[in-house]
């Protein structure tokens, strides 16, 4: 009989039937309340002061957390761009931040990160001073009103060494206005925190127009005594010069006196003369008579190069041409047509682009881009424009005919085409990668649509809120206006 195999011995095994890993049994969470509390009440100093440290750190949290994060998105929003004259970046269509109900033609400035919004119409003196982050208001007011036939301007000082920043409102005369005798209108100085009253005074004479230099309000001035541009310390009214440019009788309407700020110089045009005035000191760097050439123009470039323009004729055909002088009144160079330089620019220092709509002329209605330096033609444009608008990543965009169009800035050649009509901005506005073109649709409202800098296809669309007409640059922001509606865009 064949011997008898040993059978295994049998064990207990632990099945896991649901498949998930074993682990420490719980703590039992009532044993351990009642050890806390007993620990407790042996030791009640130590108790309550963690019981303190706790709740001292949950309110720290809890108010302090909100606190960092509105103070660093303040501090991003007032940061400068890398970009002059661009807005921040946006990555994807701006959402509504806030909305205000302003006055029916509301206008506004951005003061520190103050939004000031006021009416332009001086039988209108309300004015609100809004928190850029929050739109939360700040402070109300009612500024002065002045002549009819004038209009309310108010321009942002930045702050001091232990001064916040300021706004200075002012009256100044309608372009249309028919009014030619002088007028010492109201300058008043508001803190744009609190909208405390810093100054308030007549001006000495007829505003014809206001910079704002550094800390300083520079006016043209003109009452019987002739036109004088003054510089002053914006906050308490403190003349720093002053500088007769028009002597008596003064024969031009202060509105027609146009002024004109860049880097280090003033343009002053007074009818038939035009100055170029020294910020500094004041004094005339260059003067362009213009008695009987009324049709003469003179520009300033941000630099600080004049423009002067001269009409005549080459053949049959009736001609412009411009010549540059450097700030300090040597001539540069003179070319064909009406000079500008673009809005934004990546490459400001390399060209400047030559423009004219003179019939007759082979070169009417076509931008050139001419060496800044020289004058030289580097190319032109491949069909009909008016200027060139923005200059970016190596794309020039021209605007004309109701076309956006992006050209090569270093040949010329045409890289993309796109039809905008019915804009409600003057200007497109540009982040440094798109085109931002504000348009009117009929029975829509108004859009905000991006454009790719490089290939002109639509990055992005949105509709703005209803009530919204037009769309405008609040320093590196845009916001939406309409009657009685200020939308701020983020």
């Amino acid at each position: 009989m064949a011997p008898h195999a040993e059978r295994p011995s049998m064990q207990d095994v632990v099945l896991d039937e649901d498949d998930v890993g074993t682990s420490a049994p719980a703590p039992d969470l009532r044993a351990t309340g009642a050890a806390l509390v007993g620990w407790s009440r042996g030791h009640v100093l130590r108790a309550l002061a963690a019981t303190t440290a706790l709740v001292a750190l949950v309110l720290t949290v809890l108010v302090g957390l909100p606190r960092w994060s509105l103070a660093h998105e303040r501090r991003v929003l007032t940061a400068p761009t890398e970009l002059p004259g661009a807005i921040r970046s946006l990555e994807g269509p701006p959402a509504v931040a806030w909305t205000t109900q302003g006055p029916w033609s509301p206008r506004t400035v951005l003061a520190g990160d103050t939004v000031v919004v006021y009416a332009s119409d001086v039988s209108d003196g309300a004015a609100a001073g809004l928190d850029l982050v929050t739109g939360a208001v700040r402070w109300r007011a009612t500024l002065p009103g002045g002549p009819l036939g004038t209009l309310r301007r108010c321009l942002a000082v930045g702050p001091g060494p232990a001064e916040a920043a300021a706004v200075v409102c002012l009256t100044e005369p309608e372009r249309s206005a028919v009014r030619t005798e002088p007028f010492a209108g109201p300058v008043v100085v508001l803190d744009a925190l609190d909208g405390r009253v810093l100054d308030q005074r007549d001006a000495r004479g007829t505003v014809a127009g206001a910079v704002v230099v550094g800390r300083d309000l520079v006016l043209p001035l003109a009452d019987e005594s002739g036109v004088v541009v003054e510089r002053a310390d914006a906050r308490t009214g403190a003349p720093v010069w002053r500088t007769q440019v028009l002597d008596p009788p003064v024969t031009v309407p202060p509105q027609r006196v146009v002024l004109r700020e860049a880097d280090g110089a003033l343009l002053v045009a007074t009818g038939g003369t035009s100055l170029v005035l020294a910020e500094a000191t004041g004094r005339a760097v260059q003067v362009v008579d213009r008695g009987n050439r009324p049709r003469d123009h003179v520009g300033l470039l941000r630099d600080g190069s004049v423009l002067v323009g001269a009409y005549g004729t080459a053949g049959s055909a009736l001609m412009i041409r411009t010549t540059v002088y450097e700030p300090d009144g040597r001539e540069r160079f003179t070319t064909r047509g009406t000079l500008s330089e673009p809005r934004v620019s990546d490459r400001p220092e390399e060209r400047l682009y030559a423009w004219s709509s003179l019939p007759g002329s082979p070169f009417g209605g076509r931008v050139r881009a001419v060496s800044r330096l020289t004058g030289e033609e580097q190319w032109q444009s491949p069909g009909p424009s008016a200027g060139v608008l923005l200059e970016l990543d190596g794309v020039a965009v021209l605007h004309g005919a109701g076309f956006e169009v992006g050209v090569d800035v270093d040949d010329g050649e045409q890289l993309w085409r796109r039809q905008v009509t019915l804009t409600s901005s003057d200007q497109p506005f540009t982040d440094g990668s798109h085109v931002i073109v504000a348009r009117v649709e009929p029975g829509r409202g108004t859009v905000l649509e991006a454009l790719g800098v490089r290939d002109g296809r639509t990055a992005w669309e949105v509709l703005l809120p209803p009530g919204v007409t037009r769309v405008e640059q609040l320093g590196t922001h845009l916001v939406g206006i309409g009657p009685r509606l200020v939308v701020a865009l983020r």
